[in-house]
């Protein structure tokens, strides 16, 4: 499972939307969110252990962190 995440500079999510299969996504790819200072957005996968939670509990469980050569991911928070 995918989610489209907005995120800061420091990992913490502002803001999580799924894709929805066979339509296109809007603006531009972002789920739908305009970036602010210091925030970007990435299509990322939603940890396997983790698929099962309601979309609130999922935003409050994880982070994103830079991995292999500033690639980001999701994560389960510490």
């Amino acid at each position: 499972m995918k989610a489209h995440v907005l995120f800061d500079d420091e990992g913490n999510v502002g803001a999580m939307s799924h894709p929805k299969h066979g339509k296109k996504s809007g603006s531009g790819g972002q789920g739908g969110f305009i970036p602010g200072p210091g925030q970007q957005t990435a299509l990322l996968d939603v940890p396997a252990e983790l698929a099962d939670l309601k979309p609130r509990d999922l935003h409050a469980a994880v982070r994103v962190i830079n991995h292999y050569e500033g690639t980001p991911r999701l994560v389960i928070k510490d």
